[in-house]
């Protein structure tokens, strides 16, 4: 459910941040997304990647075509990180077709 918080790793095991209300967040509090239901989408509206099998990834078709958007733009917000942080789990194979989501200091 899109309303409840979610701590969200990349495919090779790191925590990445949370979303929360449909929000992205890096686990510094950077309010740099929309999650739309698996789907995550920059404040530019580009895509992201996706939560697949519990994971942050991105397909490669839908980054490389540039035509999956969400039609809205917003300004950057900043949140205090959760007081619990998960850390990091163990990797999981990325799906085909598939990369791992890119680190929060390259989006």
């Amino acid at each position: 459910m899109e309303d409840e918080m979610l701590f969200v790793h990349q495919a090779n095991g790191n925590y990445w941040g949370w979303v929360d209300s449909g929000k992205l967040y890096t686990k510094d509090g950077r309010h740099i997304g929309y999650r739309q239901g698996s789907e995550l989408f920059g404040l530019n509206g580009d895509y992201l990647g996706e939560i697949r099998s519990g994971r942050l990834v991105t397909n490669l078709a839908k980054k490389d075509s540039g035509k999956k958007r969400l039609g809205m733009v917003a300004d950057r917000l900043r949140m205090l990180p959760p007081h619990v942080s998960p850390g990091d789990e163990l990797e999981k194979p990325t799906p085909e077709g598939y990369e791992d989501f890119p680190d929060a200091e390259n989006i």
